[in-house]
């Protein structure tokens, strides 16, 4: 019998409550922290990690050691959840304040400047910001760019929160020449349809011009995200993959380039490539891990996609509809708590967007996916093209435009 079906259909999502609640929320000297308290889903979370193992015919259940790294892959699978759930009400409470303080009412501005000035710079300082971004990018429309912003002093300032600048400085960057010009039109910097994945229709310069700025994107976005004590780059990195898929596919490529680096698998792979075996089962994988790419979760891939990559679980719909509604439940756990213990202490902040401005104090400088972009910055950012003579550099560009197909069209599937 299919594992799954053994532990699904126990699942109750119902009984999200004070009387029967699925997670418990608790302060430590860490911060915000969660534990699941319901057997069922502890049970699912069980599950995602197994999925890797359901190939094998090992009885794994007798296992000592394996029960203790079944524990240990569980608790690090959590951390990752739980960060993905605080990320995601940050960004829900910033969009909030951002809405709150944009929508042209100065009397929401006038009456509340301290935060105000907490949350966003002051135009002038946001001019010369952008132009220092600009500027480590080696962005070459800064001017045109910057005559845009000024178009629309009135309000663009306030419309990019301090702690999430880089990410919206990128879609600026997408998106400025759409932008509305002296008008009192609403400014939605992150235009969608601009940013993510583009369509391949063939190979051949098109094809070698997209993905060329696609992985210069990838790496003038990352640097950007340099140390600094104003942003917080977990969340910067949470949104910039949740529209353009980029951490995932350089994620899944350098995955492919450390193993074709491995001294004891070279000689494999030139075996491979001789015969051609090697592309198949390279676009199969990425067939497969493509799947993930409309889930929103950047901790939770991105564990699962590194240590746990399983063509069942990345295909089981099921399990990702379930996974889902989880991740609301908690988020909406999480947001009671807040309500419950962190108000009170904030009856000075407008009631409209107290709860949003108590989650922003708490959350906002905390980095779950800090190690995450370290490594990154510490690694080689390569940019790979076609190559005729060499094998490694050839795979890995044809790696990366795989990748990228894959995951376009797993994006686009419901809307074509």
């Amino acid at each position: 019998m299919d594992v799954t079906q053994q532990i699904i259909p126990k699942i109750k999502l119902t009984i999200d409550s004070k009387e029967n609640p699925l997670f418990e929320w608790k302060l430590d000297n860490g911060g915000l922290n969660a534990e699941i308290v319901n057997e069922e889903i502890d049970a699912f979370f069980e599950l995602l990690i197994t999925f890797h193992y359901f190939e094998y015919t090992y009885n794994f259940s007798e296992d000592k050691e394996f029960k203790q790294e079944l524990e240990q892959n569980k608790k690090n699978l959590l951390n990752q959840f739980f960060s993905d759930v605080k990320m995601s009400i940050l960004n829900d409470a910033l969009v909030n304040l951002t809405n709150f303080f944009s929508n042209k009412k100065d009397i929401h501005l006038n009456h509340n400047p301290e935060i105000v000035k907490e949350l966003f710079f002051d135009f002038k300082t946001f001019e010369e910001k952008i132009n220092q971004y600009m500027s480590e990018i080696n962005f070459q429309e800064t001017e045109d760019l910057l005559e845009v912003v000024h178009m629309n002093r009135t309000n663009i300032n306030l419309k990019v929160p301090k702690i999430i600048f880089p990410w919206y400085i990128y879609a600026l960057t997408n998106t400025y020449k759409v932008l509305p010009k002296y008008s009192d039109k609403e400014i939605n910097i992150v235009q969608e349809r601009y940013i993510p994945l583009k369509q391949i229709r063939s190979r051949n310069a098109q094809e070698m011009e997209l993905l060329d700025k696609s992985q210069r994107d990838f790496k003038s976005f990352i640097k950007s995200l340099k140390v600094n004590t104003i942003y917080n780059q977990s969340l910067n990195l949470y949104l910039f993959n949740e529209t353009t898929n980029l951490y995932d596919i350089f994620n899944l490529v350098n995955n492919k380039k450390e193993a074709i680096e491995d001294e004891n698998f070279k000689t494999l792979f030139s075996e491979f490539l001789k015969s051609g075996e090697w592309y198949t089962i390279r676009e199969a994988n990425f067939q497969e891990v493509s799947r993930m790419a409309n889930i929103n979760s950047f901790g939770v891939k991105t564990l699962l996609i590194n240590e746990f990559e399983s063509k069942k679980l990345f295909n089981n719909e099921e399990i990702w509809d379930i996974y889902n509604q989880i991740f609301n439940f908690c988020k909406s756990n999480l947001l009671n708590k807040i309500q419950e213990d962190f108000l009170l202490a904030l009856k000075h902040i407008p009631e409209k967007i107290r709860l949003d401005f108590a989650i922003y104090r708490i959350f906002s400088k905390e980095e779950p996916f800090e190690d995450i972009v370290e490594n990154v910055l510490e690694g080689e950012l390569n940019i790979y093209a076609p190559s005729a003579d060499n094998n490694q550099e050839n795979y890995l560009y044809n790696a990366y435009a795989d990748a990228y197909k894959k995951f376009y069209e797993s994006r686009n599937k419901k809307t074509e």
